[in-house]
């Protein structure tokens, strides 16, 4: 067994000769899609060996004739091709991708078999480049690049060919932009912290240009939804609990709604960072824990009059908002109010409805800022509403099965767009109606009782958010 100065040495020798082989080139990943299924719908080993071969062996004419002496590496269901720059310019792959695409159209279309649904050939082809490749003795390519266009090849849909942003950047430089379109954004895990742009090749009849509907969830709800580095934890703070037979306290009883809106992000939070600490606290809990300290991402759920971390943060952002209990403008079954400062001037109040007992519509408030109290990019959301089912309406505006998380997350989009300003937040306040004891989800585009403001905002609000005396 080697000592540890032994191995070190060896290790140093392998690098030494690993890094005398650093080049650039581009490297393309075809797979076979489907090829689980086939086998499992026609499981005696001629039937799919014959089908794999023949997909293999049309990759590998294809290469060879468009790439000349490309690398050549068979990986299961799928094949491996690459060249270094100086033997075939990159924009040549394009034309391999091209060529692929019309010879396996041709096998689907030449062979009886191949032409009904269940034997047709479909694959996904992922295309990068770069530099800082690196050959193992037998050409093996390995590095960054090669990591990175298996990690695109998981989030592309069946008869689609995509490329990295870097590898579109270049080829945009040489005139090739018009043979691309924009087709999503994906977490490349242990490639980058940050979502990359996928393109897709547009210029062949009936091949996908957009990631999975799945994919494009995530996407949507990752730009609503972001956070910093993983490096701390995301907090969820609640109102506190406290059992039905407290009678003076201070502190608040998370009801139904409020329980479906922790759920709610939650479960946004788990499958959008599924490498972050999540945790879920009370308002109290997370001021003890943190010190006060608000250097966090922060998602806090319910109204500020019972959630300490919420009213402070009204308070210390300056948000135009106020939820209030003024005896004299309550109604029956005392429902908090909210208001909004739409300028120094001028104030919109939202009040619960009511069908006799039963609420009939609750205000919701959804409210998210870059985080100004943190030391990096950390950002901070208020999930709010005069009662319970306003707060899971908020919750649920940008949630992972609501109807509408497309239609809302554009809308957004384009209004803050619009604006031609660096935006460091925006605020929210609608309505939620109840069908059936259920809240209704919201169309942003749609309500009609809906105020949308930005950060920072162009007038100072002086109103301090209060909670129990």
């Amino acid at each position: 067994m080697q000592n540890i100065e032994e191995l070190l040495n060896t290790l140093r020798k392998n690098w030494d000769t690993l890094s005398q082989t650093s080049c650039s080139g581009t490297v393309a990943l075809v797979d076979l899609t489907d090829s689980t299924r086939f086998k499992a719908l026609f499981p005696s080993p001629d039937i799919w060996m014959e089908r794999l071969s023949s997909f293999m062996e049309v990759v590998r004419i294809a290469g060879e004739e468009t790439l000349k002496k490309p690398y050549i590496k068979y990986l299961g269901d799928g094949v491996l091709l690459f060249s270094k720059a100086e033997q075939a310019d990159p924009v040549i792959f394009v034309e391999f991708s091209e060529l692929l695409a019309k010879r396996i159209e041709l096998l689907n279309l030449g062979d009886s078999r191949y032409a009904s649904p269940a034997f047709s050939i479909k694959f996904t082809l992922a295309i990068d480049y770069g530099s800082d490749i690196y050959l193992l003795k037998d050409g093996d390519p390995q590095g960054i690049v090669i990591d990175r266009v298996f990690r695109i090849s998981n989030y592309l849909m069946p008869n689609m060919i995509g490329v990295s942003s870097s590898f579109y950047k270049y080829l945009k430089d040489r005139g090739y932009s018009e043979k691309f379109t924009f087709a999503g954004k994906a977490s490349l895990k242990g490639i980058s912290e940050i979502w990359q742009e996928i393109y897709a090749i547009n210029t062949i009849e009936k091949f996908s240009t957009q990631l999975s509907p799945e994919q494009k969830k995530k996407e949507a709800l990752i730009e609503i939804w972001k956070m910093g580095k993983k490096d701390k934890p995301i907090w969820v703070v609640s109102g506190a609990i406290h059992s039905e037979e407290d009678i003076d306290v201070d502190a608040y009883s998370v009801q139904h709604g409020d329980s479906n809106a922790l759920i709610a992000i939650i479960h946004i939070l788990s499958k959008l960072y599924p490498d972050r600490a999540i945790e879920i606290v009370t308002s109290e809990e997370y001021l003890e824990r943190n010190r006060s300290s608000f250097n966090n991402d922060i998602v806090t759920v319910s109204g500020p009059y019972y959630n300490l971390v919420t009213r402070r943060l009204i308070n210390r952002l300056g948000l135009p908002i106020n939820f209030e209990l003024d005896p004299e403008k309550l109604n029956d079954y005392e429902d908090p109010i909210c208001t909004f400062f739409e300028s120094e001037n001028a104030q919109v109040e939202f009040k619960t409805d009511r069908d006799d007992s039963k609420i009939s519509s609750d205000p919701s408030v959804f409210i998210k800022v870059k985080n100004p109290f943190a030391t990096d990019d950390r950002f901070v959301y208020l999930i709010m509403g005069n009662q319970t089912q306003g707060t899971y309406g908020s919750a649920l505006m940008f949630g992972i099965s609501s109807p509408h998380l497309y239609a809302n997350y554009e809308y957004i989009k384009n209004k803050i767009s619009r604006i031609g300003q660096n935006v460091e937040g925006f605020g929210i306040i609608t309505k939620v109606c109840m069908i059936s004891d259920y809240v209704e989800p919201i169309e942003l585009r749609a309500e009609r009782h809906l105020k949308m403001f930005t950060l920072p905002l162009s007038y100072k609000v002086d109103k301090v958010q209060e909670g129990p005396k």
